[in-house]
């Protein structure tokens, strides 16, 4: 598309060459002011926290049964007719965490 620039200084220079159109930035914003991109927007920012609680539950239940088999370790060199019933809540506690975790 070819138009004609002229400027109305003093000299009265004119300009030939091409307009050349831009395509808008993308931004956020428009989609946000409509009422689909904003729930969109706010779903995005739940499944983050979402996730950021599903990783601090997992690494807590992994600290807990590292923390609990050290215990059963040690109460099991104490008191070794207890080991299955050590090694039992051990299992009982990893496999609530594990469910937990899955979300059933």
């Amino acid at each position: 598309m070819s138009k004609a620039n002229s400027s109305t200084s003093t000299n009265q220079q004119v300009f030939r060459g091409e307009v050349i159109e831009t395509f808008p930035r993308r931004t956020i914003e428009p989609m946000m002011s409509s009422r689909t991109g904003s729930m969109m927007v706010k779903n995005a920012m739940l499944q983050i926290g979402s996730d950021k609680c599903l990783a601090l539950t997992t690494q807590s239940a992994m600290q807990n049964c590292g923390m609990l088999a050290a215990m059963a370790d040690h109460l099991g060199s104490v008191s070794p007719r207890g080991n299955d019933h050590y090694q039992a809540m051990l299992d009982a506690y990893a496999q609530r965490a594990i469910e937990m975790i899955e979300g059933r």
